[in-house]
């Protein structure tokens, strides 16, 4: 079987750098507090026995809104990475709650057909992890609560996206 395309996507700052660095074990794609675009970063990978692209993508910035001079550019590659992916991480701030930028990026999503799978980053504490029910509205099924510097976190959410990619048509060998 060809190796499957995954990719994480969301609005910038929900984490998917920070996620796509634990996946590889090591520092690869830009983390900072300050709002900033991570460049993307592709990685073949192997974990639990399966391999796989992960692609880490920078922060789409919905509506034609620019923070910065290269967010719509920023955005068109995300979208081109959505088109190649297998399965699509879609990582959203729990700290910050549901947003208009979630709702949009939701419904490019669901009309890409690709399967999804809804991660609610930084809910570390317990009592944080009720407000991710709210994500449910964006129509993409159960969310995942996660914090991935978390063990616990990181082992439920690969439990489910591979579950996820499993699910998914697999792709044309490369040929």
């Amino acid at each position: 079987m060809a190796t499957r395309t995954v990719v994480i996507v969301g609005r910038p700052n929900a984490g998917k750098s920070t996620l796509f660095n634990r996946v590889i074990g090591e520092r690869r794609s830009v983390v900072h507090d300050a709002r900033r675009h991570a460049r993307p970063h592709r990685r073949a990978h192997r974990l639990g026995g399966h391999s796989f692209q992960l692609l880490d993508t920078g922060g789409i910035i919905p509506f034609g809104e620019e923070v910065s001079r290269f967010d719509s550019l920023v955005t068109e590659i995300a979208h081109l990475a959505i088109a190649e992916a297998d399965v699509v991480i879609f990582m959203v701030d729990g700290s910050g709650g549901l947003s208009t930028w979630d709702d949009s990026i939701a419904v490019h999503l669901r009309r890409s057909g690709k399967p999804v799978v809804l991660t609610v980053n930084k809910v570390e504490k317990e009592h944080q992890r009720y407000g991710a029910a709210d994500f449910y509205r964006l129509g993409l099924g159960e969310p995942t609560a996660s914090a991935p510097c978390t063990a616990w976190a990181w082992a439920t959410c690969w439990t489910r996206w591979w579950r996820t990619s499993r699910s998914a048509p697999s792709p044309s060998p490369a040929t």
